[in-house]
């Protein structure tokens, strides 16, 4: 269960994160840049086709990497 919030976090990451340095590169970030932090990867997102797709499959990939943190540690906590 460890493996699969990793793999997919490094697959996002792997597609994504080369946007991110093309956009601060090309100047292309101020927008991505003039709103909050929350909304960010939504922002940069927009652009591409699927929008909505992509962002929900975010939202997937933080409760992901975030819930088995959460079992982890309540289930310790019963220890």
């Amino acid at each position: 269960m460890i493996f699969i919030p990793t793999l997919l976090c490094v697959a996002w990451m792997g597609a994504f994160g080369g946007t991110a340095i093309s956009q601060v590169v090309a100047d292309a970030s101020a927008p991505v840049a003039a709103v909050a932090q929350e909304l960010k990867l939504f922002e940069m997102v927009q652009d591409f086709p699927f929008s909505a797709l992509l962002s929900m499959v975010g939202i997937v990939l933080v409760l992901v990497f975030l819930l088995p943190h959460r079992i982890q540690v309540r289930w310790l906590s019963t220890q």
